[in-house]
């Protein structure tokens, strides 16, 4: 009896045969596949108005761990693809010399910072809402956690604290809107769902160009990493919009 264990365990231990291994490594190469594939398909192309994005961790365990949104721009509810709500200048002097004797300089100011403030709404009712500062002399920022003053107010739009008690809560420095001077916040009707950040990065790399009046963003082509408020969860993605402004 203990000699027929002893050669069960041994049959057990046999390794699998290089046609079997073959075979694994052959699923695993489709699947990788199949993956990059997808992501591909759900890129932004140049002339569509879109997001793109993927909810992992707690906040996305009613659906597995993973939530993934893919929707066109309500080009009729999204009037703007930002505005401009101030902005800060650098100065630039020149100087110019024309013989060893005379001498003449000339200075002026450049704006290279403005505060943008974006609103997406998308066709199926989900919304972005976004404050975030651009940089002519930076190709991304970097949203910080705020670490005075944060309480929660209820709202019904997680734009605003006009919520009562029952309502979902945002975070908020000022007891008025949600957010505080950096924010982004994504919610979703169906599925019920609403995430905020705590940190992350909005990158503009693929593209960003206001108007000649500097005062509202006619182009915004942003890749953005997010972690929550609950510190753990991530949402990923891309967002496009395009103003015919």
């Amino acid at each position: 009896m203990r000699s027929n264990v002893a050669f069960n365990q041994k049959q057990a231990r046999v390794p699998a045969s290089p046609a079997r291994r073959r075979s694994g490594r052959s699923r695993q190469a489709l699947l990788i596949g199949i993956l990059a594939g997808a992501a591909l398909m759900f890129h932004c192309t140049d002339d569509s108005e879109q997001m793109d994005a993927s909810l992992i961790g707690p906040l996305a365990n009613d659906f597995g761990g993973l939530y993934r949104f893919t929707g066109e721009m309500d080009n009729t509810l999204t009037t703007s693809c930002g505005t401009v709500s101030s902005g800060s200048t650098t100065d630039t002097s020149t100087t110019d010399s024309s013989s060893s004797s005379s001498s003449s300089s000339s200075s002026s100011e450049d704006q290279t910072e403005f505060s943008i403030n974006s609103f997406y709404q998308f066709q199926n009712g989900e919304s972005l809402f976004l404050k975030y500062t651009y940089s002519t002399a930076e190709d991304s920022f970097r949203l910080t956690p705020t670490t005075s003053s944060v309480q929660t107010c209820f709202t019904t739009d997680f734009t605003n604290c006009n919520g009562s008690d029952g309502n979902p809560t945002c975070e908020t420095i000022d007891g008025v809107s949600c957010g505080g001077s950096s924010t982004f916040i994504f919610t979703s009707v169906v599925p019920v769902l609403a995430f905020q950040a705590k940190t992350g990065t909005i990158r503009w790399e693929g593209g960003f160009r206001l108007n000649s009046d500097q005062n509202k963003v006619v182009l915004a082509d942003l890749e953005f990493d997010m972690v929550g408020t609950d510190g753990t969860s991530l949402f990923q993605g891309e967002v496009r919009c395009l103003s015919n402004e």
